[in-house]
């Protein structure tokens, strides 16, 4: 995905003419979302009165200013994976907006809306509330099945970017199931509205079915908070359970340190005492296991465990090095379409980065093509004539009998 290249600060009527109408609807601190005339891979936000017009745009601009700072894999991790703010837009003295790149149509599949009379079929991004649910729930919608691995893989871009928001100092506060989008084949994640974050604790963002038990509305949220929103988040995508009860049993029911760590962060007495998105990923990523032991083999290390416990069916690790559970009954799923590697990814990142020129399909979703009509010309005339050689055979054959 290219970098728009655009000062950090930029007046509103530099932007071209916007139509009345914005191309996304707004919500939260957002009054609409406009993709600009001239550059239809960069959208305007444009800011109501909650937004950060009203608060210290010295944040903004650093947040801004951050990519460029970076490392290069980080910066890498920035740009295919998030939505991070471009340039602030003012009108006059005041910032009325800001700008952000759009999600890539790569993210966009083919499924289907049981809701839907008119169009049922969709071609569009997936939310991660999806992820958040059963398979039952996937299949319904044709949307590809995610095997116990797969759901893992996206979980892991997750992560990747709240350990990086955790080195930075930034408290992202806005984990959700409507910030963040995800690919069923290459099981990429691309995290929105970045733009409100702060770095170090900011006022209370209340996330609906996110509330933090230790954190109360009437103080700020920080990094102990996000610790608990973000694992929430995640413990839910791989278990395709919502309650928190449910979730935090299903993992108690894992043996693996990825487990283990997550149901520290959801349960920790003390919100300080939360392992921090590091831990969680290092978990996530563990070191491969000698020729001939037991993650080679295909079974998990511990025994006496309940191999399916997170309510996704089945454990079938896609790398054998992995220590995530197996269960003992085999399972059928979709072939997987084999991940792609893109050059310059994120050092020893295990979630692979799709190629923007690939073709984003979902399986079943292609249908073969019926033959056309000179084919079927063709194919009439070839018969006829050999039916005719047939009887002019016959004929001869008859004749000369008598």
């Amino acid at each position: 995905m290219r970098a728009p290249s655009y000062p950090p600060v930029i007046d509103l009527h530099e932007l071209g003419v916007l139509p009345p109408e914005a191309d996304f609807d707004g919500g939260g601190q957002s009054r609409g979302i406009w993709r600009l005339p001239d550059d239809r891979q960069t959208l305007f936000k444009r800011y109501n009165a909650q937004g950060p017009q009203n608060a210290d745009t010295g944040q903004l601009d650093r947040l801004i200013a951050q990519p460029g700072a970076l490392p290069e894999t980080d910066r890498i991790l920035v740009s295919v994976a998030t939505a991070w703010p471009v340039s602030r837009v003012v009108d006059g003295a005041q910032t009325v907006g800001v700008l952000i790149p759009e999600a890539p149509d790569d993210l966009k599949v083919v499924w289907f809306s049981p809701q839907a009379r008119k169009e049922p079929q969709r071609y569009d991004r997936l939310p991660i509330d999806y992820l958040a649910k059963p398979d039952t729930f996937l299949s319904k919608r044709l949307i590809r099945s995610q095997s116990p691995a797969d759901r893992l893989d996206v979980c892991g871009w997750i992560v990747q970017l709240a350990a990086l928001f955790e080195r930075l100092g930034i408290v992202y506060a806005d984990w959700s199931y409507s910030n963040a989008f995800w690919h069923p084949i290459y099981q990429t994640v691309y995290l929105i509205d970045l733009d409100g974050c702060s770095y170090g604790p900011r006022k209370h963002v209340v996330t609906p079915g996110f509330d933090d038990p230790h954190t109360p509305t009437s103080r700020p949220v920080d990094t102990f908070t996000d610790r608990y929103r973000m694992a929430l988040l995640v413990a839910r995508c791989v278990t395709g359970l919502r309650e928190v009860s449910d979730v935090v049993d299903a993992m108690r029911r894992v043996p693996d340190t990825w487990a283990v760590t997550l149901l520290g962060m959801l349960t920790a007495p003390d919100r300080r005492a939360r392992p921090s998105a590091a831990d969680l990923l290092a978990a996530l990523r563990p070191e491969p296991a000698p020729s001939g032991s037991s993650a080679n083999s295909g079974t998990a290390t511990s025994s006496g465990a309940d191999r399916s416990a997170t309510g996704v069916v089945s454990w079938k690790p896609r790398r054998p090095a992995t220590s995530v559970p197996v269960s003992s009954v085999p399972v059928s799923s979709p072939p997987e379409a084999p991940p792609p590697s893109t050059p310059g990814s994120p050092a020893g990142a295990s979630w692979p980065t799709p190629p923007s020129s690939a073709p984003m399909t979902t399986p079943g979703a292609a249908a073969p093509r019926p033959p056309s009509k000179s084919q079927l010309v063709v194919g009439c005339g070839a018969f006829l004539l050999a039916l005719a050689l047939l009887v002019f055979i016959g004929l001869c054959s008859a004749k000369s009998l008598f």
